[in-house]
């Protein structure tokens, strides 16, 4: 009788028991995380059951688990480099959070935590390790690039080539963009197992000048490497024109990213011959059109482009013209004059007349 007792009491609690565990859920899952060796990484597992959550390694290329975390003790051989962080948040939530604190590349594979003592749900993680950082070659730090020219001189092109090892089971993602998010597309992938490299291609042009190429990666954006600024090699002609007053001045500026030198060329009108004048600045009295070429080097090559138009107002003609308008304004006033006497005279002789 006593026995019987026993089972039945036995058989309520390991219901109740049983109820627990399957009514159990885990509030909080770690999520998949990229690192590089050597990083502090941590993944967060919380639940509302009162019993240990248990953590579980599984290796890349392995089924079997290893315990990294069993009845509230980091086992062998992950402590030290492994904790659990302990956490209650109110009275039903409990967080027991794995902290790595320096990556190595053994890590990589899939963590799995579990709530009730390791009987209850499930959350599945699973950790890329990068050996270092990308390893990058590039054209940009050799110097100066020549980009867009109106000379007819080829556009030189930046080359970039990076390579990144890694353990786990998800392939890095990295991706290209410059230093102002704009994303630049490669021009070749490879990726064979444990290692991922890239190569991008582009035309130096100047919208490029003053910035850097990114490498990185997709996940973990901290992860990636940055060429060092792009300089770019230009001359642009530039087709505008200015309506200058004999007595002003003007000077010219290529639209280069180099020094230059300048020369005017002078188109007076047909019967004057074209005058070249070497300097930067001009101040003319002659009339006419005046054209400022700039001549630039892009590294050795000499590229001549056009600086500016000018076109002085014919000072001399606007002078004459004054003078005759002003001669023929006073010839008028004078034979108004004149005319206005005489009609008058005109008029007294004519009333002399009829009284006699």
């Amino acid at each position: 009788m006593k026995l019987y007792g026993l089972q039945k009491i036995l058989e309520i609690f390991a219901f109740f028991l049983t109820w627990t565990i399957v009514h159990g859920r885990l509030i909080t899952v770690p999520e998949n995380q990229e690192t590089v060796v050597g990083e502090r990484i941590r993944f967060s597992c919380s639940t509302d059951q009162p019993y240990s959550i248990t953590w579980q390694h599984i290796r890349t290329g392995r089924q079997t688990p290893d315990d990294v975390y069993l009845s509230r003790k980091v086992v062998h051989p992950y402590h030290p480099r492994v904790t659990v962080e302990r956490t209650a948040i109110g009275s039903n939530v409990t967080h027991y959070d794995l902290v790595i604190s320096s990556a190595k590349r053994e890590d990589a594979g899939t963590f799995r935590c579990r709530d009730e003592a390791g009987q209850g749900q499930q959350g599945l993680a699973k950790l890329t390790v990068l050996e270092a950082l990308p390893h990058c070659v590039t054209n940009i730090e050799t110097g100066r690039l020549i980009g867009d020219n109106d000379c007819g001189i080829d556009t030189e092109t930046i080359r970039c080539s990076c390579h990144l090892k890694y353990a786990g089971d998800i392939v890095p993602e990295m991706r290209w963009a410059t230093s102002q998010g704009n994303v630049l597309r490669s021009t070749g992938d490879k990726t064979t197992h444990g290692s991922v490299s890239s190569e991008l291609e582009l035309k130096a042009g100047t919208s490029l000048n003053g910035t850097e190429i990114v490498w990185y990666s997709a996940r973990s954006p901290h992860i990636k490497w940055t060429s060092s600024k792009i300089k770019i090699l230009y001359a642009k002609n530039n087709l505008s024109t200015v309506v200058v007053d004999h007595k002003e001045s003007v000077s010219c500026l290529a639209n280069s990213s180099e020094n230059c030198s300048y020369r005017w060329i002078a188109r007076f009108p047909p019967n004057y011959e074209p005058m070249i004048i070497e300097k930067r600045t001009l101040s003319v009295d002659a009339p006419g059109t005046y054209l400022c070429v700039a001549r630039c080097m892009l590294k050795d090559v000499p590229c001549t482009v056009i600086s500016l138009h000018a076109e002085f107002k014919y000072p001399l003609l606007a002078e004459s013209r004054n003078g005759t308008a002003m001669f023929l304004g006073a010839l008028v006033t004078v034979c108004s004059i004149i005319i206005g006497v005489l009609f008058a005279l005109l008029l007294a002789t004519f009333a002399r007349h009829r009284k006699q």
